[in-house]
């Protein structure tokens, strides 16, 4: 049980230590986060922040695309927007989301917010921005990262850019023994009468914890109880569920540790 709600510590390696050391003496991994309908989690996107600081040429805004002015800050940073959201969202099940974005002659960001200042008159020196980058394997986000660097490179006139990677959550990638858990799961809620149980699309469901361990274990998320209005002051739990839910995983560790 962790109680950081995924809000990891860094380093991770010290953060998820106990985590680790489980898996070291562990078969498989099952993990309760909520139920989500008739289905189980073998596969869960990764979740990594990034954020772009550009700097432009200042100065009187008559002079802007000029030899001597450039571009500016805030166009730089449309472009490099506009490049992410052509050429990233082709890859298969990956999400990019530029959350927040502050330009002018002086910006700053911090964690749930940033401040500006500037005229309309006056060239914006600074532009900066962050989001998140969720990707549904190690190899995509190798993939989008050497794109975004790629793209962020290639500067307007009088401009310049640079990216930064935070660490974040690993993807839990889709495998055949996650999916073998998952028939388990399945017939062990068929011999219940509650019905078919089939595989939630990773695409829906973020970054977890689970996939520190998993791979390499095999592993099996999706298992608590149902409800709705995640992260939100209304968030719920429907308690109705929970019979159905206790004796159809208490089945499948039964016959998992028979």
């Amino acid at each position: 049980m962790t109680g950081d709600e995924e809000a990891v510590g860094r380093p991770v390696e010290i953060a998820r230590q106990a985590l680790f050391d489980a898996a070291k003496r562990s078969d498989l991994a099952l993990a309760f986060e909520g139920a989500i309908g008739k289905t189980g989690t073998i596969a869960r996107r990764g979740s990594t922040s990034w954020e772009i600081e550009v700097q432009g040429a200042t100065g009187h805004s008559s002079g802007i695309f000029s030899s001597a002015m450039g571009a500016g800050s805030v166009y730089e940073a449309a472009r490099i927007l506009q490049e992410f959201y052509n050429e990233l969202r082709k890859l298969d099940g990956l999400t990019l989301n530029p959350a927040l974005i502050v330009g002018g002659t002086e910006t700053a960001l911090n964690r749930t917010g940033g401040t500006t200042a500037g005229k309309t008159n006056i060239t914006a020196q600074s532009t900066l921005i962050r989001g998140d980058l969720r990707t549904v394997s190690a190899e995509q986000l190798a993939t989008a990262r050497e794109k975004m660097t790629a793209i962020v490179a290639k500067n307007l006139p009088r401009t310049s850019a640079k990216i930064t990677f935070s660490e974040g959550y690993p993807a839990m990638a889709d495998s055949a023994a996650n999916r073998g858990l998952l028939a388990q799961l399945d017939q062990a809620s068929r011999d219940l009468g509650f019905g078919e149980i089939t595989a939630y699309d990773p695409r829906s469901r973020g970054a977890g914890d689970i996939a520190f361990v998993s791979p390499p274990l095999p592993a099996l998320d999706g298992l608590g109880i149902r409800g709705g209005g995640a992260h939100a002051p209304t968030e719920w739990a429907d308690l109705k569920t929970v019979p159905e839910l206790v004796q159809r995983t208490a089945l499948l560790i039964y016959r998992l540790t028979r």
